[in-house]
Parts: structure tokens; C-alpha cells; sequence
């Protein structure tokens, strides 16, 4: 086999751009919430896959209100219900529900 320039640089290119890819969602602060935000917790259906909609739609509904760059409970009791909810090892998870028949 003759080895031409382009043979030889393919290889080189692509480890280059996977190395990079992977350091950046690795390592750096950006890449870790783009893994985690966007794409383990929807995938684990703890987040939906359009936050920013959901958010806004929970806004406009009246549960949460936009204070500054935040979203916050408008309802301390809701905002308890729902944590507690969360917090107790006895919900069912995703994995643990009942099959339909």
C-alpha cells in the first residue's frame, strides 16, 4: 500500500478531534453541564428535554415566578411536597413500575 499525504494525515485528525471532543466535555464547566443538563437527566427522566419551555410554561401557569435569571416556587408548600417527594426511598423509580398488561 502507497501512502499518500492524505493517508497519513486522516488518523492524526480524527484521534486530534476525539481527544479534543472528549477533554471538553470532560473537563471543562461548559461540557459538564451539556453532558449533565441536556443529556443524563432527560435521559433518566429527571428533566425534561425542553427545560426552557417547561420553565416558561410553569411561569405562565402561575407555580413558578422569574425573579431575575432565576426561576423560584411561588408556593413554599409545593415546593416541600415536591422534595419530599423526591427524598423518599420508597417512590418508585422508573425501573420499578408496574409492566402494562
Amino acid at each position: 500500500m502507497i501512502w499518500t499525504p492524505g493517508l497519513t494525515y486522516c488518523p492524526g485528525i480524527i484521534g486530534g478531534l476525539g481527544a479534543s471532543t472528549t477533554y471538553i466535555l470532560a473537563f471543562t464547566a461548559w461540557g459538564q453541564r451539556l453532558t449533565l443538563a441536556r443529556i443524563w437527566l432527560p435521559l433518566t427522566r429527571r428533566l425534561p428535554w425542553d427545560t426552557v419551555a417547561f420553565l416558561e410554561n410553569a411561569y405562565h401557569l402561575g407555580v413558578l415566578r422569574h425573579a431575575g435569571a432565576v426561576y423560584q416556587f411561588r408556593h413554599n408548600q409545593l415546593q416541600r411536597h415536591l422534595t419530599h417527594t423526591y427524598h423518599n426511598p420508597e417512590r418508585p423509580t422508573a425501573s420499578a413500575r408496574p409492566e402494562r398488561r
